[in-house]
C-alpha cells in the first residue's frame, strides 16, 4: 500500500534571493587590509625573533669558547693525574724484592701515594686499586699483628 505524497506548501519556497546583509566589496577590502596587517606584524615579529636567536647564538659561542679554554687548562682541583694502580705498581717496582713481598697495611700505602683531589687518597680507593691489581686482604692474627688487616701481593716479582 502506497502512501500518497502531500503537495508542497508554496509558502515554504521563496523565488527571490535574499538581499545581501553586508556589502561584499567592503568586506573583501577589510579582509585584504586585515591580511596585510597580520602579515606585516608577523614579519616584524619574525625579524625580532631571528635577531634574538642570533644574539643568543653569539652569546653561547662566546661562553663555549671560554669553557673550552678552561678545559684545555685542566681542572684546577686535580692534584695528581696518575691513577692509584699505576702509583702502586711504580711504588712496588721501586722497592727491593724483600720489601715487595711483605704484607702492607692500607695506612702504609696511603702515606706513600698521592690522591687525585687531595694530598692523600682515601682508604677505600686504595683498597679498590689493590683488589684490581690482584692483591688479597687477610688478617694478621699473630701477637705482633693484633688482628689488623694487611694486603698481600701473591706475585712478588711483578706486582
Amino acid at each position: 500500500m502506497e502512501t500518497a505524497k502531500k503537495p508542497a506548501n508554496p509558502a515554504n519556497f521563496t523565488t527571490a534571493a535574499a538581499p545581501p546583509l553586508v556589502d561584499e566589496a567592503a568586506c573583501l577590502q577589510r579582509q585584504a587590509v586585515h591580511t596585510f596587517l597580520i602579515t606585516a606584524t608577523k614579519g616584524a615579529r619574525m625579524r625580532t625573533y631571528l635577531a634574538e636567536l642570533q644574539a643568543e647564538a653569539a652569546r653561547l659561542q662566546r661562553t663555549h669558547g671560554r669553557n673550552a679554554a678552561r678545559k684545555r687548562q685542566g681542572d684546577a682541583r686535580i692534584q695528581c693525574d696518575v691513577s692509584l694502580t699505576e702509583q702502586i705498581n711504580a711504588l712496588m717496582l721501586s722497592l727491593p724484592p724483600a720489601q715487595r713481598g711483605r704484607p702492607w697495611s692500607v695506612d702504609e700505602l696511603v702515606a706513600r701515594l698521592n690522591g687525585r683531589f687531595k694530598a692523600r687518597p682515601s682508604r677505600g680507593d686504595v683498597g679498590l686499586a689493590l683488589r684490581a691489581l690482584g692483591w688479597t686482604r687477610t688478617r694478621d692474627w699473630t701477637a705482633e699483628g693484633g688482628g689488623r688487616r694487611v694486603w698481600r701481593c701473591h706475585d712478588v716479582s711483578a706486582p
